[in-house]
């Protein structure tokens, strides 16, 4: 209790403040429902709070980490579990207290050091490069802590980068002097070991157990130079810029941090040194440790990598001046020692001109090239030489990186535009990688890639080229080196992306950190008034972020996004979970205040990230959030958001059953519109709990969306547990009770009925439902009604008024229901089919194709490709017909539609094509097995009777026609389903030349005259054709000329080849009859020509059989059947 006072008084505590801290604990107590915080002894006790087993997560993990001597593979997954668990400086609020603030610095120590045994993992591991670059990040953050200066020169120098770790141990001794410190024992003797290049380097840290090159597993394996992709046309640039001399432009490579201007500036020095040619690398520093020291430290990369012999041949002059600077070439060239008495300025001129003669002797002998990486931060000094040395036309190229955008110096922005104005710069931006880059990626160092697996980790990347190769190596880390077990859905942050972010954000002001907290919560997109109602003066801070390449402001659009994704992403999962959910509580408030309905979905999102704090406020918004997409035709998130809502209001208690029962209906409904077949399962749940319940309304609702599937169950028969429910929902709600509902369960159940054996009954409840519909006058209610008059309206009798229900429903849509617009027009297209209508069809197929986009539901499409492929394969149209048929079948699995019904759609328009093209034999073998399958859809015995037929096999003819009885097949309702049927049993038939059987069809089949069949197997076209074939059967030519002629005009009147073709030979055979063979060879010629032209083998087929059953008794074509064959073949 003393410390508690004394922290919160730190002066003079009034003489109640013992009273008042336990009047706060009591308060608090009282809000959390528990008995904590807890009294012991003298003082409180937090021993429960969920901040301190956060703590003491970590700190188990930790020191398991540093007490763990298992192989490095596992200390590398130990560590980062640990470092998951790190969520920011603990106790920052009691800084005041001293048991608070020592604690937080004892596991700050602890998280370092946690850190440091990663890296030590990672290159005893093999993966090497990964540890370099996760200590370039720590070096950065915390400087005086030598291990990772030592660790880092190691891995350097593992990785053959010898001058590049002389370099960072410059650095290093250069930090820790401007502090005045100088580098300890183990700095110094490493220094002493990368110099003299001694094996002994090799016993440091060596290889764990299990880590030997030749492991399989590729988390242990060294990570080489990547591959290079993506650059390929920017490194040509270049490389052609420096061989033409390149000393009158300045190639400027540009782009965001990670983008890959290093990894392109190495490919360049690697592609001009592997041509012979000289590369001087200068790299800029943040800090320079000295005016001169990127020029040293290029310099001594360059002595150490020629020879003596060489770099002698060299001496100038001036050489000296170089040597000051230089203590590599100083030691290689010991007789080069400087004047000390030279004055400062004469010392920078004298340094100035040694260069441009260095460079001039080296381009005199070798192309030579100036490679400069992070140009922004060139000093003045190094901006001073390089103009120099460029305006000296030394013969050398010079090609120089910069992030962009940044802060730059006034002697860089000046230099810069005076190569501008003298048109001397060539400035190449840098454009993120493209997927098939970062598939390529991923596959050299994995040996392949998935296409969702590229197109994840090029999403969460944005392209760029350092987040891909820490997430591909993230990847296979969490796989345990195992590249089939790699996760395209794993989500996970790279600590060394958490990290390289971190360490850019601690360099930003505190209220831009702020600001970057409620970005990250905000998502990738914050509007500019969201921000205005949520931190005040944001501009300042934003500016900052700006500069540091973090975020992009679009004052266009108003938006202030991230660059990367995943930038947003390592910031929000660094944040505690507190500061999580007020930021999400803030931000939903927000958006509620400027428009409720527009950011619906962002508002949901934020309520549910802070359900803890109100769950019925996340429930209801997410609930509102599926309307309004569900509005939209969007479908699934609609159903995934009532998803949640159910599980979160059951988890929170904050949902009454009535309610629980509501939204499983309704989200089983979306799942159904959506295609999602699980949705069976969520409404037989949903009706389960409303029988229980007891409520007739909740009952009906879930059973009329369990039923809106469609008219037949899996197995093609009628659907008699789907009538059965519609019964018990009907007799269980009361008459009065409500009547949108009960039209809406009559039109179902006449749905369900229109297959059953009594279709009378269909119509019955289907007359029922339309009256109900009309007296209530709720337009919504009517549409949906009226629609089902598509299954039981259907007879030729009936077509009159399907018209006229078409346009109720037509006119509905000119109200504001495009869904009642499109079901118009669906029985629109099908009386016209059946009136062989065909401008009319074609008028009623584009107002539903322009319909589709306002009502994009999976259904919907299915109808519109259906009936696309309808008029494809009777204009014979073959290859549009083919794709539309794999369409079809895609869309209406999509739309999770019965096996039986996807068959039946999809079998139909199969058939028809290949009758057109005379391969029906093809299909034998899948339509023989559907008759047992699926015995309750007629039609795949009338395709098998075709089949058959086309074979000349009429013993199997007549065993399908027996199967299927002609009169009791006869006897059912004539709808267009009967129709299409009855015509397909009609040209298996005629083929049998069976009299008697021929008779029956046609006397059931004859009042469908002039009538185009669009479903059954196989059975497209004119009735006529079969009519015209069962009459010459029957020997009445007149007869039989009536229906020939009518189906050639309908085949006309549609520009349907083939139909045509088989009209012409079936009058053909009407001229044999009367032995007008001059009619019927120009019948059959021109039947031949056209299918000549357009592949129709089946017209041909039925033209070599007119021949061969028809002989000419003149012989005026005697060789017309050989000249047929041919054709065909």
């Amino acid at each position: 209790m003393t410390e508690l006072v004394d922290a919160l008084w730190p002066r003079d505590p009034p003489p109640s403040a013992a009273h008042s801290v336990a009047n706060h604990a009591m308060r608090l107590r009282s809000l959390l429902g528990s008995d904590w915080p807890r009294w012991q002894g003298d003082g409180y006790v937090l021993d429960h709070s969920s901040y301190a087993d956060d703590r003491r997560e970590f700190e188990s993990a930790a020191l398991a980490v540093l007490g763990s001597d298992s192989s490095p593979g596992s200390s590398v997954l130990a560590a980062e579990r640990a470092l998951s668990l790190w969520r920011g400086d603990p106790w920052l609020e009691l800084d005041q207290i001293d048991v608070a603030r020592f604690d937080r610095e004892r596991l700050n120590e602890l998280r370092a050091s946690v850190e440091e045994r990663r890296c030590e993992a990672l290159i005893r591991s093999g993966r090497v490069a990964e540890g370099a670059a996760v200590l370039a990040g720590l070096t950065e953050a915390e400087p005086f802590r030598e291990r990772r200066w030592w660790l880092r020169v190691l891995a350097l120098h593992r990785l053959q980068q010898r001058r590049r770790s002389l370099q960072v141990l410059h650095e290093a001794g250069d930090r820790l002097r401007e502090v005045g410190l100088e580098p300890g024992e183990d700095l110094r003797r490493l220094e002493v070991l990368v110099v003299a290049d001694d094996p002994a380097l090799n016993d440091l840290l060596p290889p764990g157990d299990g880590c030997s090159p030749d492991r399989a597993d590729l988390s242990a394996q060294p990570r080489c130079r990547p591959t290079f992709v993506g650059r390929s046309h920017d490194l040509d640039h270049l490389v052609g810029l420096t061989s033409s001399g390149g000393a009158e432009r300045v190639a400027l490579v540009e782009g965001e941090p990670g983008i890959g201007k290093t990894w392109l500036l190495e490919e360049l020095t690697h592609r001009l040194e592997s041509e012979g040619g000289t590369v001087i690398r200068v790299r800029c520093a943040e800090d320079p440790a000295g005016p001169n020291r990127a020029l040293s430290t290029a310099l001594d990369e360059w002595v150490r990598s020629v020879s003596t012999d060489a770099l002698a041949s060299l001496i100038g002059p001036l050489t000296p001046a170089l040597c000051r600077v230089s203590a590599a070439m100083a030691v290689a060239l010991p007789d080069q020692e400087p004047d000390p008495n030279i004055q400062p300025e004469s010392r920078r001129h004298r340094l100035l001109a040694a260069m441009v003669d260095l460079l001039s002797r080296l381009a005199d002998r070798e192309r030579t090239t100036v490679v400069v990486d992070d140009l922004h931060w060139a000093s003045d000094s190094t901006v001073d030489l390089l103009r120099h040395c460029v305006d000296a036309d030394t013969g050398a190229g010079f090609v120089a990186a910069m992030r962009s955008p940044c802060d730059r110096s006034p002697a860089l922005d000046a230099w810069l535009a005076f190569l501008t104005t003298r048109g001397a710069l060539d400035r190449r931006p840098l454009s993120p990688l493209a997927v098939d880059d970062v598939r390529l990626m991923v596959e050299a160092r994995l040996g392949r890639c998935s296409p969702d697996l590229a197109d994840q980790l090029h999403g969460e990347s944005g392209g760029n080229a350092f987040f891909v190769r820490e997430l591909i190596e993230h990847r296979i880390d969490r796989a345990g080196g195992d590249p089939d077990a790699l996760s395209e859905g794993d989500t996970s942050m790279p600590t060394s992306i958490v990290e390289v972010v971190r360490a850019r954000v601690r360099l930003l002001p505190l209220d831009t950190q702020e600001l970057l907290d409620v970005l990250a919560v905000a998502g990738h997109n914050a509007v500019i008034p969201l921000l205005d109602a949520v931190v005040p003066g944001w501009v300042r801070s934003c500016a900052d972020a700006e500069r540091a390449g973090l975020v992009h402001v679009d004052h266009g659009s108003r938006v202030v996004s991230f660059r990367h994704e995943i930038i947003r992403r390592a910031l929000y999962e660094q944040l505690p979970s507190s500061r999580r959910l007020s930021l999400h509580e803030a931000l939903g408030d927000a958006l509620a205040e400027l428009d409720p309905s527009y950011w619906a979905g962002t508002i949901a999102i934020h309520y549910e990230a802070c359900a803890a704090v109100d769950p019925a406020r996340a429930v209801d918004s997410l609930t509102a959030a599926a309307a309004l997409d569900a509005d939209a035709y969007d479908l699934t998130s609609a159903s995934e958001r009532l998803a949640r809502a159910r599980e979160l209001g059951v988890r929170h208690c904050v949902m009454d059953r009535r309610r629980h029962i509501e939204l499983l209906t309704e989200e089983g409904d979306l799942r159904r519109r959506a295609g999602d077949r699980t949705h069976q399962q969520l409404l037989l749940d949903a009706i389960a709990m409303a029988r229980t319940d007891g409520d007739p309304s909740l009952l009906g609702g879930a059973v009329l969306a369990y039923c809106r599937t469609g008219p037949t169950s899996a197995a093609g028969v009628f659907d008699v547990v789907g009538a059965a429910l519609l019964d018990e929902a009907l007799e269980t709600l009361p008459r009065s009770a409500d009547d949108a509902l009960r039209a809406r369960l009559l039109a179902a159940a006449s749905m369900i009925h229109s297959v059953a054996p009594d279709k009378a009954r269909s119509r019955e409840l289907y007359a029922e439902s339309e009256e109900l519909a009309r007296r209530i006058g709720d337009p919504a209610v009517l549409g949906e009604v009226l629609a089902n008059a598509y299954w039981t309206v259907d007879t030729l009798d009936l077509m009159d008024e399907r018209d006229r229900i078409a346009d109720d429903l037509v006119a509905l849509g000119g109200g504001g229901d495009p869904q009642a617009a499109f079901e118009g027009h669906r029985i629109k297209f099908s009386v016209h089919l059946m009136r062989a209508e065909a401008a009319a069809a074609d008028r009623s197929q584009a107002v539903m194709e322009e319909l589709l986009r306002r009502v994009p539901e999976p259904f919907n499409r299915c109808v519109v490709l259906y009936q696309r492929g309808t008029l494809e394969v009777l204009r014979s149209q073959m290859i549009r017909a083919a794709s539309t048929i794999d369409e079809c079948s895609t869309a209406c699995i999509d739309a999770g539609l019965p096996e039986s019904r996807v068959l039946a759609v999809v079998g139909g328009l199969t058939f028809a094509m290949h009758h057109q093209q005379g391969r029906l034999a093809e299909l034998a073998s899948f339509a023989r097995p559907m008759i047992h399958e699926q015995p309750g859809i007629p039609a795949w015995r009338v395709a098998v009777a075709l089949v058959a037929a086309e074979e000349g096999d009429h013993d199997e003819v007549r065993i399908q026609c027996d199967a299927l009885s002609v009169d009791d097949f006869g006897a059912f309702p004539e709808d267009f389903i009967w129709s299409g049927g009855m015509t397909g049993l009609g040209l298996a038939v005629a083929t049998t030349g069976d009299v008697e059987r021929c008779r029956k069809v046609y006397d059931r089949l004859s009042t469908h005259a002039g009538v185009l069949s669009w479903l059954g197997s196989g059975s497209f076209g004119p009735v006529d054709l079969a009519l015209g074939d069962l009459a010459m059967v029957c020997r009445d030519d007149e007869v039989a000329a009536r229906h020939y002629e009518i189906a050639r005009r309908i085949a006309t009147d549609w520009d349907a080849p083939a139909f045509l073709g088989w009209a012409e030979c079936g009058m053909a055979r009407v001229h044999i009859a009367r032995r007008d063979h001059t009619t019927a060879s120009e019948l059959l010629s021109s039947a031949v020509a056209r299918a000549r032209r357009r592949g129709l083998s089946g017209v041909l087929s039925t033209v070599e059989a007119v021949c061969e059953r028809d002989p000419w008794s003149s012989g005026t074509l005697p060789t017309f059947p050989r000249e047929v064959s041919e054709s065909r073949s």
